[in-house]
């Protein structure tokens, strides 16, 4: 996470996402948030290079945004890549698990 503190604008879309029931915000609640188009692309890129957002797309190409808490930042911020690489992959499958039964 970055050193210094969100801006009015990052918050507002970081909360907007935080208080949806799955924790998504997508890009037409992003627009209605902050409407100006460059400052709605620093704060979205700020908050994806912070780890405090992370872009979904679902099978129709529609881009999402879900926030990440910050107990997931805590867990992630001592890993190497590596591990953080495994570990989003293991949260990706989740209880599908890599295991098959014969």
């Amino acid at each position: 996470m970055s050193g210094r503190k969100l801006n009015p604008d990052e918050q507002k879309l970081h909360q907007a996402a935080l208080s949806s029931s799955e924790k998504i915000l997508t890009s037409k609640d992003a627009e209605k948030i902050i409407p100006d188009v460059s400052a709605r692309t620093a704060a979205v890129n700020f908050l994806l290079g912070a780890g405090m957002l992370k872009v979904l797309s679902n099978a129709a190409g529609v881009i999402s945004f879900r926030a990440v808490m910050k107990k997931e930042i805590e867990v992630k911020k001592d890993m190497s890549g590596e591990e953080a690489m495994v570990l989003g992959h293991i949260q990706a499958s989740a209880n599908e698990g890599i295991w098959t039964s014969t």
